[in-house]
Formats: structure tokens, C-alpha cells, sequence
């Protein structure tokens, strides 16, 4: 954020300029603060709701920043994080990243140089839709988290994987063009879905007074409305809410 800010140096005068660059690095140090209270494992409800709406007020000034000062990239709170998937995480998505289970993990593996470029790519894409969390005022528990499903056979399990979960969401990102032209998702995708609804189900047994959580498919690069179609009919079926979302962030 502050790159883009020092780009527009020379339209503001200099005491202008250095007033805008404080109150950016306040809105971004106090994101780092609150995501650090809420990394506490032990912090009580009443403190973590406090912190969440502490977050959304955030999101909100960040909004009201971008509007005053005409910073367009700022007139977004839930994209304020670069968007392209083939640029490298900046310093502060990074930090805040790691603050999250299984976020310095995500970092090591986008930090391997034996991992595809493609790879990478997807990884970015997860990160950046758990940072979107963040800012949304999601609590975000862990991206990456391996869940398993009983097989037929005791014996067996089928291990996939959550890309990020948060209190009220579980998110599966999907950075494929195809699903923009598909007639229904491919058998991988499915196959995730079912595990994420039998999870729902398990946790909804396990914790009844909780609110069940809801699954998110975020397709990056668009979807059908065959595909969106699938999904409401998997939803109906299924008893689960199920959304779409498209677009990077």
C-alpha cells in the first residue's frame, strides 16, 4: 500500500504527503495489533467479538481514507491487497499471514524453490482470500487444514484439505478459467465438497448450539451458470448454504 501511496508523491504537498503516509501506517499497524489479539488462543468471546468489530471499523476508515484522499486502491477495504496472483506477497501480507495456523507453513512452501510456479500461483490466491477474511472481520482459524473422511473401510481414510477456515466459513479456492465455461465442477472439486458438507454435518452433532458453518467455493477467475446451478442444487440437497464468489483479491 505504501508503494502505491509514494507513486502518487508529487500530487500532494510535502506536509500533505507525509501526513498521508502516518495515517496509512497507523490503519496498517492497527490490523497487525488486532489479528495479533485474536491469534490468542485463550481470548474470551466477548474480547474476540470486540476485536472483530474492531477490525470492521478498521475496514471501514481504511474505505473512508481511500475516498478522501482520492488513493482509488483504497476505496475497497476487501481489496486492498494486490490482486494479481504472479506477484510475490508484500512484507505486511506476509506478516500478517504468519500470524495465522498454518500460515507459516503456506510461507515456507511459497518459498521453496522446488515448488511449480503454478503452484505458487494457487498458493498466493489462498493466502490473499484469507487475508480478505481478515479484513472482512472473519476470524480466521487456519488455512491449509487437513481434514479426513472415513472410508468404506475402517482401515481407510480420504485425507483433503480446507484452504481456509474461519469461524463461520469454509472456503475452497479454485483458480481455474475453466469453471467459467464448465457444465458442472470437476470430479476433484465435488469430491471436496462432499467432505466439507460431511464435516458440517459431524461439527453440527458434535457442538448444536454453534451455528453451522457455511461453505464458500471462490473460483478466481469466474463461473458458469451451469456451474452456479450445480451448486444451488447441491445446497438444496445437501441442507448446506453453499456461496459463490469470484474475482481475485
Amino acid at each position: 500500500m505504501q508503494k502505491q501511496l509514494e507513486t502518487r508523491k508529487q500530487e500532494y504537498p510535502e506536509t500533505t504527503y507525509v501526513h498521508l503516509v502516518h495515517s496509512l501506517e497507523g490503519l496498517i499497524n492497527a490490523i497487525i495489533k488486532v489479528n495479533e489479539q485474536l491469534s490468542n488462543t485463550i481470548i474470551i468471546d466477548k474480547k474476540k467479538n470486540q476485536y472483530l468489530e474492531t477490525l470492521k471499523l478498521i475496514a471501514i476508515n481504511i474505505t473512508n481514507f481511500g475516498n478522501k484522499w482520492n488513493l482509488t486502491y483504497l476505496a475497497d477495504a476487501s481489496a486492498v491487497v494486490g490482486t494479481d496472483p504472479n506477484k510475490d506477497l508484500s512484507k505486511l501480507e506476509r506478516k500478517i499471514l504468519s500470524k495465522i495456523k498454518g500460515g507459516t507453513k503456506m510461507l515456507a512452501r511459497l518459498d521453496n524453490p522446488r515448488e511449480t510456479l503454478e503452484h505458487k500461483i494457487s498458493l498466493r490466491e489462498e493466502a490473499r482470500v484469507a487475508l480478505d477474511a481478515v479484513r472482512r472481520g472473519e476470524k480466521v482459524e487456519e488455512v491449509q487444514q487437513t481434514i479426513e473422511k472415513e472410508g468404506k473401510k475402517a482401515a481407510k481414510k480420504d485425507k483433503g484439505e480446507i484452504d481456509v477456515l474461519t469461524e463461520t466459513e469454509i472456503i475452497e479456492v479454485k483458480g481455474s478459467a475453466s469453471y467459467g465455461t464448465a457444465t458442472r465442477p470437476d470430479i476433484t472439486l465435488i469430491g471436496q465438497i462432499e467432505k466439507y458438507i460431511q464435516k458440517i454435518k459431524k461439527d453440527a452433532k458434535v457442538n448444536p448450539s454453534l451455528p453451522p458453518r457455511k461453505i464458500v467455493v471462490h473460483l478466481t477467475q469466474g463461473v458458469s451458470d451451469d456451474v452456479r446451478k450445480w451448486f444451488i442444487g447441491k445446497a438444496a440437497k445437501s441442507g448446506v448454504i453453499i456461496e459463490i464468489r469470484t474475482g481475485q483479491r
